[in-house]
């Protein structure tokens, strides 16, 4: 088919992602967050990428990893859609996910594409909706790390385990 794998030094360290139709997407089939990251990328960090979900039913999280140190240390930063539909920090550590701050936010619109900014800097750490909410917290657990991207289903039907989709992902 119309896939490939991640290429330029990303690596995947969660899950599995493919590029279909010149967009990033997770397989489905498979419970919690495709997680890849590109570890040249270190210091302060700030990404941006569009996506889309399939189904709000399967509970998605689209979004990314920042001050990443492997696969059980990091931030993750994302929006999660179902119910509830959120804006969340949080960093796992030790492989523990511990919510730092999350906000409501509407429910995305069904295969419409929708951007998200992430920030960490020493001030602490920010996700925002473009043209709509933002979410800080301040946590200076990680102050150096790569920076990722995750995306995914948090359901465990294997009916509404569907691939979500990701573009224009960049960051510096």
């Amino acid at each position: 088919p119309n896939s490939l794998v991640l290429g330029n030094n990303w690596q995947e360290v969660s899950g599995d992602f493919i590029i279909k139709n010149n967009e990033l997407v997770n397989t489905a089939g498979r419970s919690g967050p495709a997680i890849a990251v590109q570890p040249i990328i270190v210091g302060d960090q700030s990404t941006r990428a569009s996506f889309a979900s399939t189904n709000n039913a399967s509970n998605p999280i689209f979004g990314f990893v920042l001050g990443y140190q492997d696969p059980q240390n990091h931030y993750r930063l994302y929006r999660k859609a179902g119910s509830p539909s959120q804006l969340v920090v949080s960093k796992v550590v030790g492989g523990v996910e511990t919510v730092l701050a999350h906000a409501n936010v509407p429910n995305p619109l069904r295969n419409r594409m929708f951007e998200l900014a992430a920030y960490l800097n020493p001030k602490g750490l920010t996700i925002s909706t473009i043209g709509g909410k933002s979410l800080a917290a301040q946590d200076s657990t990680f102050t150096t790390g790569s920076v990722g991207i995750l995306m995914g289903s948090l359901v465990d039907s294997p009916r509404l385990l569907v691939s979500h989709r990701a573009d224009n992902f960049t960051a510096s």
